[in-house]
């Protein structure tokens, strides 16, 4: 098999590239960087990172099944999320530019946004909680407009 397919490496880097182009994260940051309302960009951060999240969970989870028996399972993960990584700051950034700005700073909203956007946060309600992919998204959303904007400051 290896010698028609590649190193296990090689495989693995096939299926993060092929679930990364996908997730539609592209298209989904393009829109979200022209929306000029917080609660808009949230909105379509929780949609988008639902559509990828569903539409790619075998592939998500194929990649957290092999990390611990991968030989290098911490540059797989890395490569696995760099790209999730990478679009949430963009969010954060885009979050601060708006009004009102979030109360934390760039780097904290990135981080808090991994925390409720990133893959891991819907596998536990989804997969092992067992809620709904609507109800995931629809609580992700709200914590998110909660945390980052006090109340009566939201847009």
């Amino acid at each position: 098999m290896f010698a028609s397919a590649g190193s296990k490496r090689e495989i693995m880097d096939r299926i993060i590239d092929a679930g990364v182009a996908a997730s539609r994260s592209q298209e989904v940051m393009a829109r979200l960087l022209a929306l000029p309302e917080p609660k808009e960009v949230l909105a379509v951060l929780a949609a988008g990172t639902r559509y990828g999240s569903e539409s790619q969970f075998t592939v998500h989870e194929a990649i957290r099944l092999a990390l611990p028996v991968h030989e290098d399972g911490a540059a797989l993960w890395e490569r696995a999320t760099r790209n999730a990584h990478t679009a949430l700051r963009a969010a954060a950034d885009h979050l601060h530019t708006l009004t009102p700005r979030p109360r934390y700073s760039a780097a904290e909203t990135a981080d808090l946004l991994w925390l409720w956007f990133g893959p891991h946060a819907r596998r536990m309600l989804v997969a092992e909680a067992g809620w709904s992919w609507d109800r995931a998204e629809t609580a992700i959303r709200e914590a998110a407009i909660a945390a980052l904007y006090r109340k009566g400051d939201e847009s």
